[in-house]
């Protein structure tokens, strides 16, 4: 998995050096007021097997994903919120559908516009998922999370920049809290003998985000999140989410997602998931 890591590094360390070195200005025409976009896609696929010597198992799998963006630009400030919305499941052979993509993510974050190549801001983001979380691994099913079990809640301050259009940088202090309830492992603070519920953790945020249009069909969007509660390079928390999304034609969409995401509180090991989809896309805003 190490060559798949570089490769995450180097095609958003390469966007962000392409989008430096084009040296864009920021756009000063920019429509103040709202912005507003809500696109859905559904992807379908399915295989079936019927006295197929060579081998293989029937399998069914479908994913909705739905994402939010409404922003509203004034002269002094602007104020963007998103969300994403991403469920999924699949079936192999007789095995029953099984939950595959599972993630609700919304963010807010109110920038005032300093007039000076750094601006102050102050965010809040949420996470968590739709639905109870098996592990398959056990036989049977082990249940392992569910909604707001665990949930995410990021507060941060702190300043940002925009060197160019399409990419943004944010630094801050932030407070992470994380939400259980009857799967605790997500909360409990191991150096203590009581098992915690809810866990406050005050730190140090880094965000950055790349938008870049690489064709006039082709999108590349990427988000790497780093939290450090200050008291260990072991407890840094990475949350990665890049995806290339290409337009073959109105309503026809192939999209590419990876994440990755390290937090030594759930697992002393990295964590990885890969989608490829391609599927009906329809843009409601």
């Amino acid at each position: 998995m190490k060559p798949l890591i570089v490769s995450m590094l180097s095609v958003v360390l390469a966007g962000a050096i392409i989008s430096i070195a084009a040296k864009e200005p920021p756009d000063p025409q920019q429509p103040l007021g709202w912005n507003n976009q809500l696109i859905s896609s559904l992807n379908f696929s399915q295989t079936n097997f019927d006295n197929w010597t060579k081998g293989g198992e029937t399998n069914v799998s479908w994913l909705l994903n739905i994402e939010a963006q409404f922003e509203y630009k004034h002269k002094k400030y602007v104020w963007n919120n998103s969300g994403k919305f991403s469920y999924g499941k699949n079936k192999v052979g007789r095995n029953a559908f099984r939950k595959s993509v599972d993630e609700i993510k919304i963010s807010s974050v109110f920038k005032y516009r300093s007039g000076i190549f750094i601006d102050p801001y102050a965010s809040f983001s949420f996470e968590t998922q739709f639905v109870k979380g098996y592990d398959y691994q056990t036989d049977p099913p082990k249940p392992v999370s569910n909604f707001l079990d665990p949930g995410y809640l990021f507060f941060s301050a702190g300043t940002g920049m925009q060197p160019v259009k399409m990419l943004k940088i944010r630094t801050g202090f932030a407070l992470k809290t994380t939400i259980t309830d009857q799967y605790p492992l997500y909360a409990d603070d191991p150096r203590t003998e009581s098992i915690e519920t809810i866990r406050y953790e005050p730190g140090g945020e880094a965000i950055l985000e790349l938008n870049r249009k690489i064709s006039a069909n082709i999108l590349l969007t990427s988000k790497a999140e780093v939290f450090s509660n200050m008291r260990a390079f072991r407890e840094i928390d990475v949350r990665w989410d890049t995806t290339f999304s290409s337009k073959i034609s109105r309503f026809l969409t192939v999209i590419y997602n990876i994440q990755l995401f390290y937090d030594s509180d759930v697992s002393p090991k990295r964590q990885i998931k890969q989608v490829l989809a391609v599927g009906f896309t329809y843009e409601l805003l």
